[in-house]
């Protein structure tokens, strides 16, 4: 999990793109969980798509299963996600906003254990709008 100012998103998509990451970008104006899990269901390769049906995720876990499963099914090894407008949820609803980054961050670990991912783990890096 990287934080960094949002005027330097370009660069950083622009560098993970450079060096053969796939990039999903999370759009802005995401103010509440709705508007996170239709971004979600938009932008990540969730696994099955769209498991939440616009409306809210109502167990955590499952966000990160989809999205845990989603990525594993992917043939790429190394992916970012970036969000350059992660302030706006942060400011108006932060109980969704630190939801969101602490299944970020389960995901990030359990796709990295090679244990988890029967010997076949990858890299996620996820960058947020500091």
């Amino acid at each position: 999990m990287h934080r960094v100012p949002s005027r330097f998103f370009r660069d950083v998509r622009q560098s993970f793109e450079d060096e053969g990451w796939r990039v999903f970008v999370l759009p802005d104006g995401i103010n509440d969980e709705a508007s996170f899990v239709r971004a979600a269901e938009a932008i990540l390769p969730l696994y099955p798509p769209r498991p939440f049906g616009g409306r809210t995720i109502g167990s955590w876990d499952a966000f990160d299963e989809c999205l845990w499963d989603g990525l594993l099914d992917l043939p790429e090894r190394r992916f970012a996600i970036l969000w350059p407008d992660a302030t706006t949820l942060a400011y108006s609803d932060s109980k969704t906003y630190g939801s969101v980054l602490h299944s970020l961050e389960n995901v990030v670990r359990d796709l990295a254990d090679a244990e988890a991912t029967v010997g076949d783990p990858k890299d996620l890096a996820v960058v947020v709008a500091a």
